[in-house]
């Protein structure tokens, strides 16, 4: 018997046998009935007949549910929310959906066939040929912002900036391209950074017009102090000595308030830290303050972070600053700068051996202004914690805090691993 791998090929055969047979028989003389293989093979054929209808019964219905998910894929590559280009090597388009054409406001039959650098502004032609040529040699996926022209006939049309991420195709011989319109995106941040200049002119006119007369408030407060102590009375010394110290805490204020300010505009300048050795330094500008203080500062071995240091260094600070000031009543203060283990990030922490507070108020601690002692009692703007929060917040950790009454606080702060 014959070896087939084409199961039509096999019913062509095995029809050709019976029909010779059957013929065979027809012309004998003596007309006797089919043999035996005559009717097997005949009992074969209606076998693979129907094998085969059921075959291209089967055929039929996949051949449907491919043209379905084909409609349904080219709707989806169609109407996508993003324009999809396919550029050959040189740059020319050989496909797009119906958003990429709507985003460049034309026809899809007016871009195939043309260069896709055609619809970009002229300053930026050049660095959108860098941007192939860096596509087409690193093999993954790149990415740059643009600003498009619009298609002829479309003058008077808002400029366009979109975002385009391109990959080469396995073969190296098309530029898959995907752009997003980013243009109110683009027109958001260039009212960001508008605003920004406004409120960094703000702060430098309240820094200038603020600071000036408080500082000869300050100066003339403290003068009379100076010239009159001896002759004024003790009400009269009290209400002067007052407004010199009103002055300092609004002057400190307003500095706060800067930081506070800046900080929220400023970007971050990351690079390596040795918390460590920063953590001492912080308590090394502080020597003058708490000179006259028995305060025992330790810092334990932690973990180096990448950030903007002058601005860690304001965590730290604030945080030093905060322990000192809620340890002013105990005998023997011990000031601990360490860490414990975070899983991907790094945690830090600043503890004392201070008055504490009540965890109830944990969750407002950290908002600006919010005070949970008397000013009397415990000097300060209400922005230390504030401004820890901050920073901290920018550089994608998070800050927390644990207390007891009369046992101290530990204030955490975390920071992503390098």
């Amino acid at each position: 018997m014959e070896m087939f791998n084409n199961p039509l090929d096999k019913i062509a055969s095995l029809r050709r046998y019976a029909e010779e047979r059957l013929k065979e028989t027809a012309n004998s003389d003596n007309a006797a009935p089919a043999e035996p293989d005559t009717k097997r093979l005949l009992h074969e054929l209606e076998v693979h007949q129907i094998e085969l209808e059921m075959q291209n019964a089967e055929l039929l219905q996949a051949q449907e549910e491919v043209e379905m998910v084909l409609a349904r894929y080219t709707d989806l590559y169609d109407f996508a929310p993003v324009g999809y280009f396919t550029l050959d090597q040189s740059g020319v388009t050989r496909a797009v959906n119906l958003a990429g054409a709507t985003l460049l406001g034309t026809e899809r039959s007016q871009l195939l066939g043309r260069s896709f650098e055609s619809f970009v502004v002229p300053k930026a032609r050049s660095a959108f040929s860098a941007f192939l040529g860096m596509v087409a040699a690193h093999k993954e996926k790149v990415s740059i912002d643009l600003e498009l022209q619009p298609a002829p006939g479309q003058a008077g049309t808002p400029p366009l900036f979109v975002q385009i991420e391109a990959i080469t195709s396995s073969a190296g011989q098309e530029y898959h391209m995907a752009a997003i319109d980013i243009t109110e995106r683009r027109d958001a941040e260039l009212k960001l950074h508008a605003t920004i200049k406004d409120l960094r002119t703000f702060s430098q006119s309240v820094s200038h017009d603020l600071q000036t007369p408080l500082f000869i408030i300050n100066s003339a407060a403290t003068m009379l102090l100076n010239k009159y102590r001896g002759i004024m009375n003790e009400e009269d010394c009290n209400l002067t000595n007052s407004i010199v110290q009103r002055t300092v805490s609004m002057s400190n204020l307003i500095q706060d308030l800067l930081k506070f300010s800046r900080n929220s505009m400023q970007e971050l300048t990351v690079k390596p830290i040795d918390m460590a050795a920063l953590a001492r330094e912080c308590i090394e500008r502080r020597s003058d303050e708490v000179q006259n203080r028995d305060i025992e500062f330790r810092v334990m071995e932690l973990p180096q972070a990448v950030g903007d240091r002058p601005m860690i260094a304001q965590v730290i600070e604030n945080l030093l600053s905060n322990a000192v000031k809620f340890s002013g009543n105990v005998v023997k203060p011990v000031i601990t700068v360490g860490s414990v283990e975070g899983g991907k990030d790094s945690i830090y922490f600043v503890k004392d051996n201070g008055i504490g507070f009540d965890m109830k108020y944990v969750g407002a601690i950290f908002d600006a202004f919010e005070r949970l002692h008397s000013s009397n009692d415990f000097e300060g703007t209400g922005l230390g914690l504030a401004i820890v929060e901050q920073i901290v917040t920018k550089h994608g950790g998070r800050v927390w805090a644990d207390s007891k009454q009369g046992k101290g606080s530990t204030f955490y702060f975390s920071l992503p691993k390098p």
